[in-house]
């Protein structure tokens, strides 16, 4: 009888042994974010086209601007915490961004009123238009940001006012603006959040004033509520950009999928995936808006 219960242990050890070893067959690992948005990279890679339609220098210029707002809203989002103003902050140093890297943008620098011309009502049902391309369900909570980006350019750049001063300070036109839009807070926040957008803008102008994509990058330097690693996946998404002819939709269809793997991983803190998909937000909806303007 004993020599029975040993036999049938040890048959069972071996059975138990066996089922461990399949399982630890059949478990997939979990692939980091970076190897996803590598995978990625390759598929799209393949897809890159050297077509002759494809407008190299209209294109690297869309790609800089909307690059630009949305690396400008990962280094202003550290002060999206800041009491009242600094959401509003945060949208400013996007917008700002982007203004000041235009240096070719006589339509900005000029104060040229577009949406007062005929073609301006047309540019702005184009951009609405083709912002319905980008919304992706709702994959990202923080699509508002990125329309609030594109409605403050049209309200804001596109008039005849300038919106600086030559001493780099908000215009009076701006800073009506913030008064009679930003109803929801008080006189005393309203000179906050001006004394906090002019005190930012030598540092803008700096980063954005020589034309280096590269030195955008020095945007994800600011924000250190950001983990490295994080830093590093945004990095690799811009430069991915830069070094691939795509055309206009593979871009878009890039970063709707990125969105995807974004929203839906799991190995990096809220906090990180939040200001991730808010650049998203951005660099999506600034694209459709400065590709759409380069057609007008």
């Amino acid at each position: 009888m004993k020599a029975k219960f040993l036999s049938f242990l040890a048959l069972s050890t071996v059975a138990f042994s066996l089922i461990i070893a399949c399982n630890k067959e059949n478990t997939i690992p979990t692939k980091s974010l970076n190897h996803k948005i590598k995978e990625l990279h390759e598929q799209y890679s393949i897809q890159s086209s050297d077509s002759s339609s494809l407008n190299k220098l209209d294109n690297g210029r869309v790609k800089h601007l909307a690059s630009a707002d949305a690396l400008g809203l990962v280094g202003f989002s550290s002060l999206f915490s800041t009491p009242v103003v600094g959401p509003f902050v945060t949208l400013w140093g996007a917008f700002g961004t982007s203004y000041f890297a235009c240096s070719w943008c006589p339509i900005l620098r000029n104060g040229q009123a577009i949406n007062n011309s005929g073609s301006g009502s047309e540019l702005q049902a184009a951009i609405t238009r083709n912002e319905e391309l980008v919304v992706n369900g709702n994959i990202n909570p923080f699509n508002s940001i990125g329309q609030m980006h594109n409605k403050l350019m049209i309200e804001v750049a596109f008039n005849d006012e300038k919106l600086f001063t030559s001493d780099n300070k908000l215009s009076e036109f701006s800073k009506n603006y913030i008064n009679n839009q930003y109803t929801s807070i008080t006189e005393a926040e309203k000179q906050a959040l001006t004394s906090m957008i002019e005190g930012e803008i030598p540092y803008l102008i700096g980063v954005v004033s020589h034309g280096d994509d590269n030195k955008l990058l020095t945007f994800l330097e600011r924000n250190t509520e950001v983990s490295s690693l994080t830093k590093a996946s945004i990095t690799n998404t811009v430069n991915f950009v830069f070094s691939n002819e795509l055309e206009e939709n593979q871009v878009l269809n890039y970063l709707l999928d990125l969105e995807k793997i974004v929203a839906a991983e799991t190995s990096i803190s809220e906090g990180d995936k939040a200001v991730f998909l808010q650049y998203l937000a951005v660099f999506k909806y600034s694209y459709v808006f400065w590709d759409t303007l380069k057609d007008f």
